[in-house]
């Protein structure tokens, strides 16, 4: 990456860590009719360019473009490249969980078998239970019952597959 695009990366991360403006200077920028710097940096990601791509002259958006690059320098092996995709991967991958377990949450539904008293001792009794309905014989893998034995939370199956 060259010095003016580390640069410019640099910027927008202090950009988007928070104001670098006093309360009343922000208040001043965000009146109605001007735009702050996110809605300048969406805007300017989503205008088009003309691009060639396998000798076909395509209308994308920047964004696309600026990912495209990314992930071409990527699988050419330029780490730097690599790393920068590797983070923005997680950013995106966490923000995607995050909105997911909001909106379950707003759902009012359980996340995990302890929010509704679920524990190992009522491993066995649901899986004998599971043999009684009927999609056990729509399962890809046969299943002949209940696998034998205790169950512990470490255990990987509740029923015997063969």
């Amino acid at each position: 990456m060259s010095e003016t695009g580390a640069r410019l990366r640099d910027r927008l991360q202090q950009a988007a860590s928070g104001p670098a403006f006093p309360e009343e200077t922000v208040r001043q920028l965000a009146r109605p009719g001007r735009k702050n710097l996110s809605a300048l940096l969406v805007a300017a990601l989503n205008e088009p360019v003309y691009v060639t791509i396998d000798c076909k002259r395509r209308n994308i958006t920047k964004r696309e473009a600026i990912v495209t690059q990314m992930v071409n320098k990527s699988a050419k092996a330029d780490l730097r490249a690599t790393k920068m995709l590797f983070d923005m991967m997680k950013e995106v991958e966490q923000q995607a969980g995050d909105a997911l377990h909001a909106f379950i949450a707003g759902l009012g539904m359980p996340r995990s078998l302890g929010a509704v008293k679920i524990g190992p001792e009522s491993f066995e009794r649901i899986a004998e239970g599971t043999m009684d309905t009927p999609w056990l014989p729509r399962n890809p893998r046969h299943i002949d019952g209940p696998a034998p034995g205790p169950r512990d939370r470490r255990t990987r199956g509740l029923m015997r597959a063969t």
